[in-house]
């Protein structure tokens, strides 16, 4: 077994093992920073995305000790899943602290979106899903077709995002796409993330496929 195989192997369990220890937290430790506990943590885009890609990180690592193949549809899942974490990791780092930081007027409230179970949702996961799915897994390519469903789980949430903030009234603006209430933004901020997610794809897809690799 190769030496990057055997670091594709316990990249993919990190990132599975620490998302199953954030969500352990969840239910058996104290609400986080920002109020999340229990099922509520749910109804967060960046625990939804982090399952996703720790699950599909799970089978690559099945796959990879296995020395098989990783099939099609276990690629695309991961490459949905880095797609999906990545937004997570860029909407933290580029809307949600800066926004923090303009309400508290504090450039220390950058640290509580990356502190504790937000470091391994926000951060760490992303940066290694991103490596492992680009880099170490460049041999089992799936076409830029298959990579446009990355946009998938972004659109589906921030659709569902809109029924329950806007139509339904059920949760409360906590990511702030309403700036203050203004309903109107949330078709726009949808519109937006949609583009930004096939940004993404398209970016994360020409790394995947650069110069090609060769197989172990």
């Amino acid at each position: 077994m190769s030496k990057k195989r055997i670091a594709d192997i316990i990249i993919n369990l990190i990132m599975f093992i620490s998302t199953a220890y954030a969500l352990l937290c969840y239910f058996l430790g104290p609400a986080d920073a920002f109020g999340s506990h229990g099922v509520a943590c749910f109804k967060f885009f960046t625990t939804d995305s982090n399952i996703l890609v720790a699950v599909a990180s799970l089978l690559c690592a099945i796959f990879l000790f296995k020395k098989t193949e990783i099939p099609q549809w276990v690629m695309v899942l991961k490459f949905a899943g880095t797609i999906s974490v990545t937004v997570t990791f860029l909407t933290v780092l580029l809307f949600l602290a800066p926004m923090g930081v303009l309400k508290t007027g504090h450039f220390e409230t950058v640290f509580l979106y990356f502190a504790g179970n937000a470091f391994l949702l926000h951060f760490s996961t992303p940066v290694l899903s991103i490596i492992s799915t680009t880099i170490l897994e460049k041999e089992y390519p799936i076409s830029k077709k298959q990579s446009l469903c990355g946009v998938l789980p972004t659109l589906v949430y921030a659709v569902i995002y809109l029924f329950m903030v806007v139509i339904f009234h059920k949760w409360e603006d906590f990511y702030g796409f309403t700036f203050g209430g203004r309903y109107q933004f949330v078709p726009i901020v949808i519109i937006v993330m949609g583009l930004f997610s096939l940004i993404l794809c398209l970016c994360e897809y020409k790394i995947m496929n650069h110069k090609g690799a060769k197989k172990d």
